[in-house]
């Protein structure tokens, strides 16, 4: 079996406590499956759409989209429907292969569900209370 974790925080050689709990569950997960992290991070100048690496023997794959930071629900839907379109255009060959696609996060979620339902996959979203509880419902409304 094979899982693919798509998550906004997973950590790196520059920033080891970011989203330790992520790491965890990933190499815990690897005793019994091979999985592969796809770390959604932010666009900036000079960092690469698509970038292999390896993370204490975990394969992480940190894909980089655009965003326009503003705390305003049409423009924050707006940008996840951006990031919908470039993540299933940039990962939908990367990702066909999985049995299982794996979210961790509201925003991510919303993603990944946009790739599984185009790739006919099984899709497990994994969020907290504050993203149902608050970004939810500011969401919503936009789709």
């Amino acid at each position: 079996m094979k899982v693919a974790i798509l998550t906004g925080g997973f950590p790196s050689e520059d920033n080891p406590s970011k989203s330790i709990f992520n790491f965890r569950a990933v190499a815990g997960l690897q005793k019994y499956t091979e999985v592969v992290v796809f770390h959604f991070r932010f666009w900036i100048p000079g960092r690469k759409a698509i970038q292999r690496k390896f993370y204490r023997g975990i394969e992480v794959v940190v894909v980089a989209l655009p965003w326009i930071p503003v705390n305003f629900s049409a423009l924050n839907a707006f940008n996840l429907i951006i990031w919908q379109r470039l993540a299933t255009s940039l990962l939908f060959h990367q990702l066909e292969n999985f049995d299982i696609l794996h979210s961790i996060g509201l925003e991510t979620s919303i993603v990944t569900a946009a790739i599984a339902k185009k790739n006919k996959q099984r899709h497990v979203a994994q969020t907290i209370g504050s993203d149902l509880l608050i970004y939810l419902p500011k969401m919503e409304k936009f789709f």
